[in-house]
């Protein structure tokens, strides 16, 4: 069983889609999915967008946080959604996370959120 409030999931992957949209390129490709196993439940979504190096895998998640690039593909987001994702993420015990081989190799972003005992 999966114990969720579904407003702040539904903020979570909302904000994760928003992003593949708005950081890759025209006529991208985002990939949104899910596996599970006997513990946990993991979604990712995955772009072929602007990618990241390793220096903002590090502080994607952090409070006002946005990288050089990201500023200059959308000049109006404030570094608040992903931090607010953290944080919702964290109160369901789960994880949130990003894996990227580097610069315009796009991003996969991770939830994992484990089954209730």
């Amino acid at each position: 069983m999966l114990t969720i409030d579904t407003k702040k999931i539904s903020f979570v992957i909302d904000t994760l889609i928003e992003n593949a949209i708005l950081y890759s390129k025209e006529e991208g490709k985002i990939i949104i999915d899910c596996v599970y196993d006997n513990e946990k439940i993991i979604l990712f979504v995955n772009d072929n967008g602007i990618g990241l190096r390793p220096i903002n895998k590090f502080m994607l998640f952090s409070k006002f946080y946005r990288g050089k690039r990201a500023k200059l593909m959308n000049t109006d987001g404030m570094g608040l959604k992903l931090y607010l994702s953290k944080e919702i993420i964290k109160r369901h015990k789960g994880k949130i996370y990003a894996k990227s081989k580097g610069k315009d190799m796009g991003s996969t972003f991770f939830i994992e959120i484990p089954f209730a005992k």
